[in-house]
């Protein structure tokens, strides 16, 4: 894939008639996102870069001096698969996602999800085969993105009500996004049930588009509030084609990638 410069102000084509037509939910994402298999290490270091800006300076999760060169990495980024998601308006890339997969060979119990239960007294399901298991890691999306977007529609020339119009059309479509990588690399990785740790307003967040995590035991303190999940792929997915269609659309890229 070619490098792409960051930049506000690039907008593409049609992007000045976006809030202007009646387009589907899928076509609308597609026309501002592109989700990108990181399978390189120059793809892999703008994950890290990314999750650096998130993790360390916006949200201060991790601490940014045990991450040196503006790189936010640890010991599971060498057994995960990686995505990236780009604004295709800027070029620029505004979400990650990684799914930590289950060393070969390795006992039970040594994803970060699976020690988190065990401290807890709190055991997921197995649904399939150890093998077959991953978890949702870093899916995570720009603070600021809000601005970006509003930046990019104000040099497009949009009111103040197509502003606020467009901004609420276009920020859930990441999550459909980052959700669409998942699935990406989980058929490629042969992953057919997802675990992770999330917070309430992350779950929330995605229930509203019919995206359904089963809850795992209570609430657990680990930097704030986090609940523990899980869901068999294909399960999670034909419950979003009841509820959402056009949400599951993007997520399977119209039945492209299933389970």
């Amino acid at each position: 894939m070619r490098h792409v410069t960051n930049t506000i102000h690039a907008p593409i084509h049609g992007l000045q008639n976006i809030l202007k037509h009646e387009f589907s939910l899928y076509d609308l994402y597609n026309s501002l996102f592109e989700g990108v298999v990181a399978d390189t290490d120059l793809l892999k270091r703008e994950c890290f870069k990314l999750r650096y800006k998130i993790y360390c300076e916006e949200f201060k999760f991790e601490d940014a001096d045990e991450n040196p060169g503006g790189l936010e990495c640890d010991e599971h980024d060498t057994h995960s698969a990686h995505a990236l998601l780009r604004f295709r308006p800027t070029g620029e890339f505004v979400g990650t996602v990684r799914l930590i997969l289950h060393p070969k060979g390795a006992p039970a119990n040594v994803l970060p999800v699976h020690k988190l239960c065990n401290k807890h007294d709190i055991d997921i399901p197995a649904l399939v085969p150890l093998d077959n298991f991953a978890e949702i890691s870093r899916f995570c999306m720009l603070k600021d993105f809000r601005r970006t977007i509003t930046d990019v529609l104000t040099v497009a020339g949009h009111s103040a009500k197509e502003l606020e119009t467009g901004v609420a059309r276009i920020i859930p479509s990441m999550s459909m996004g980052l959700m669409n990588m998942i699935v990406v690399m989980s058929q490629q990785n042969g992953v057919k049930q997802w675990g992770a740790e999330m917070e309430p307003f992350l779950l929330r967040l995605l229930s509203k588009m019919g995206i359904h995590f089963e809850h795992v035991g209570p609430l657990i303190e680990f930097h704030g509030q986090r609940q523990v999940c899980h869901n068999g792929a294909a399960l999670l997915l034909d419950r979003i084609a009841e509820e959402k269609p056009d949400v599951w659309d993007i997520i399977t890229d119209k039945g492209r990638y299933r389970f």
